[in-house]
């Protein structure tokens, strides 16, 4: 029997949550505790705009967001990629414990701390793994337990004299390791990620 575990099992979450006080401003998804519900397929639900001055000069941002399993089983092995690639955009999983909140940073230009994502030396780098398919994909994280909460960074880079644009892409979530209640199983959610420069 095959266990297809619908995608409403799976939330997607903006992080910036203190003490408590949630954020709703996806732009201030830096960092924290679980906030808001990463709203799909809505222009800008991540990244504010480039600006002019951004896309003459360049600038890498980052955002944590967070891969919440509402589930009551487990997600083994869950491979993670982006429909379509886009070469500007990567994503790096927490090395904290699953569920433990992430540092705040003080601007989306800070990179995480090595202790969250890992040092430029580690081999692969990080922010390099991810693919275009479950099969192609080295961004895999550790098993997500029923209730967890995976902390993910995005980091978008915009080049030195690139022209306005508007850009769609799909994080997708996949796992085909057998749940306890079935033989194959095929976990998958996603979120769009949509921005549009100035």
């Amino acid at each position: 029997m095959a266990l297809v575990v619908p995608s409403a099992n799976i939330e997607w979450r903006i992080t910036g949550g203190i003490n408590g006080v949630t954020n709703s401003n996806p732009w201030l998804s830096l960092g924290g505790q679980m906030a808001s519900v990463l709203q799909s397929d809505k222009m800008d639900n991540l990244w504010d705009p480039a600006s002019g001055i951004e896309r003459i000069n360049g600038r890498t941002e980052y955002r944590w967001i967070v891969c919440w399993n509402k589930g009551n089983e487990s997600i083994k092995n869950p491979h993670f990629y982006f429909q379509p690639r886009d070469p500007y955009v990567e994503l790096e999983f927490s090395r904290l414990a699953v569920s433990a909140p992430v540092g705040i940073l003080a601007t989306e230009e800070d990179r995480p701390a090595e202790e969250e994502i890992g040092p430029e030396v580690d081999s692969p780098m990080p922010f390099t793994k991810t693919g275009e398919s479950y099969e192609t994909t080295n961004s895999i994280a550790p098993d997500i337990p029923a209730g967890g909460k995976l902390y993910i960074c995005l980091r978008r880079q915009i080049p030195e004299d690139s022209p306005p644009e508007i850009k769609a892409l799909v994080i997708v979530m996949e796992s085909r390791i057998p749940t306890s209640a079935s033989n194959v199983s095929l976990t998958s959610g996603g979120v769009a990620i949509m921005e549009e420069d100035n």
